[in-house]
């Protein structure tokens, strides 16, 4: 689950997680097909299939007008099946950003509405935490990582992403290097850092593959992060670590799900469906 504080550029974190091609507003890479649900309430819309970004960009902005229609926001979901022998296994949840006071011409209740949201899929045991937080920030000051250690005290089910490092101003990447080496403000999965495409690349159709090269060569040739391990910055090292807790995480939870139907207990409830 991506979860961040409103601009942290999630969606691009997303993507370079390679798991979901998707960036706000656009499609980054091509797969073989993809199939688009909405969940409506307790009703879901039939598949739509399409083949190409530029149908997928077009459907998920309709469908966003349609469950938005009256208001700025909606809880229901809309599901995204990326149907390919090239994509890991992975459902990535993109949360909205947590919001903090109402804009002009914004129902208040929105902050409530985005709150419990927020919590249900925070509260699953089931759910990797991604706290993505800007590096330009005082990690101090960030409340991403507070809220994440509200249900999960231990860490042990959250990784600390940092993004925007070259927006770091001088002199201050000393204390970006101790928090990316797990220092500053210890997790036990630890933290990735990354620089995103920025919305001007996007714009100008920077293609994912581009992207990662400039994103390595950014943190190889930099004065003080180029002293950090490669498998602390870049999407690749993201992916590597969510590949492995994600392993980890199934060889835990396997047996725990095989008790119940041997002993007869009853199982607990499932998580709430996963957009």
């Amino acid at each position: 689950m991506v979860l961040g504080g409103g601009r942290e550029r999630k969606g691009n974190v997303r993507t370079a997680s390679q798991a979901l091609h998707i960036a706000v507003g656009s499609i980054l890479a091509a797969v073989p097909a993809w199939q688009i649900q909405k969940l409506h309430g307790v009703g879901v819309s039939e598949p739509i299939s399409v083949r190409t970004p530029g149908e997928l960009t077009g459907v998920i902005v309709q469908l966003t007008e349609q469950l938005t229609a009256g208001s700025t926001f909606s809880q229901d979901s809309i599901v995204i099946n990326v149907l390919s022998p090239d994509v890991p296994d992975l459902t990535i949840i993109d949360l909205p950003g947590i919001v903090r006071t109402a804009t002009s011409g914004q129902d208040r209740n929105v902050i409530r509405a985005v709150d419990e949201l927020l919590d249900i899929y925070l509260e699953s045991e089931r759910t990797i935490i991604l706290a993505v937080i800007p590096a330009n920030q005082d990690i101090a000051t960030v409340d991403i990582l507070e809220r994440a250690a509200e249900v999960d005290p231990k860490s042990d089910r959250t990784i600390g992403v940092l993004t925007k490092p070259d927006m770091v101003s001088p002199g201050s990447e000393d204390a970006v290097f101790e928090t990316v080496s797990n220092r500053l403000k210890p997790l036990k999965l630890g933290y990735v850092i990354m620089k995103n495409r920025s919305q001007t690349e996007v714009a100008e159709g920077t293609s994912l593959d581009e992207a990662k090269t400039a994103e390595r060569r950014y943190f190889e040739s930099h004065d003080v992060y180029s002293k950090l391990p490669s498998t602390l910055y870049g999407g690749p090292a993201l992916t590597s670590r969510l590949a492995d807790l994600l392993v980890k995480r199934i060889k835990t939870v396997l047996p725990v799900m095989k008790v119940p139907h041997k002993t007869g207990v009853v199982p607990p409830p499932s998580p709430p469906p996963l957009p």
